[in-house]
């Protein structure tokens, strides 16, 4: 039987235990491998066992380089000429010089998540936030919908109860379409979408409730938003909300300007509003 080296006509194996060096603690799963010298292919092969052992069989005995190969580990090549059965004894592996003492794994949370009884959208994750409406950001929550008109709807539900910070809102209930439309998203910590409200609420009639959690001190001092959208045939319009927020009160001015061309236009004055105490 021709092989690569000069070989020896009889049956042999060759055995050994693979460790770390600096633990002695067995390595499982090394790859063991011999081949001809000056050559990459492996002639025989194995691959250690729980407790670090490994044994090749060979038809013949032969000069060959022994290989073990592990990941993270520097790799062990020697040369071993055998005229019969041989145990090597204990090998150490070193561990690699370019091996990462540790890996640092970093991910963002999802916006949305499940609590017991309510769906919870954590404003702040959402990339939009800061230049968005609270009425534009519940566009992007599961389940809730709002037309091209500003009525929102709560799994094709339209009679919602409106919360802020846990309490009901007599503002939203009058006008929510209007009310969203000037709350800066920047100002909410969260919504909670509650789709099946307990006893607590006083559901009745109620197809959900949609809880606004405001930031601490969320509505003090001046904010607000610019939009503008522009369509084909020289369609365009723009919006402007400031706001002024107070512990008492706060002050909404809204600007809107609409154009169609060059021959249409039309803009609205200025709406101060100053709403009640906050509730």
């Amino acid at each position: 039987m021709a092989m690569s080296g000069d070989l020896f006509s009889q049956n042999l194996q060759l055995s050994g235990k693979v460790i770390e060096r600096t633990s002695k603690e067995p390595l499982e799963g090394a790859t063991v491998f011999l081949t001809a010298p000056g050559d990459s292919a492996a002639l025989a092969h194995s691959v250690s066992d729980t407790a670090g052992n490994f044994q090749i069989d060979l038809a013949a005995g032969g000069n060959f380089v022994f290989h073990i190969q592990y990941l993270g580990f520097n790799p062990y090549d020697v040369p071993l000429e055998l005229n019969g059965s041989t145990n090597l004894g204990v090998l150490a592996l070193e561990p690699s010089k370019f091996l990462l003492n540790s890996v640092l794994i970093t991910g963002q949370k999802t916006p949305v998540s499940l609590e017991f009884d309510r769906q919870v959208y954590q404003v702040s994750q959402d990339l939009f936030s800061e230049s968005s409406s609270a009425s534009e950001i519940l566009q992007n929550i599961p389940s809730v919908t709002v037309d091209i008109d500003g009525e929102i709807k709560l799994r094709n539900r339209s009679n919602i109860a409106f919360f802020v910070n846990g309490k009901p809102s007599a503002m939203l209930r009058r006008n929510a379409e209007s009310y969203l439309e000037q709350i800066p998203a920047s100002s909410i910590e969260r919504i909670e979408i509650i789709t099946n409200p307990s006893a607590k609420y006083r559901p009745d009639g109620v197809g959900g409730i949609i809880n606004l959690v405001l930031k601490r001190e969320a509505g003090q001092g001046w904010n607000g938003l610019l939009g503008l959208n522009i369509g084909n045939e020289e369609r365009a319009n723009g919006n402007a909300r400031v706001n002024y927020g107070g512990k008492k009160n706060q002050l909404h001015r809204k600007l809107w300007h609409s154009a169609y061309g060059q021959k249409d236009a039309v803009l609205r004055r200025p709406r101060v509003q100053t709403p009640r105490k906050p509730e």
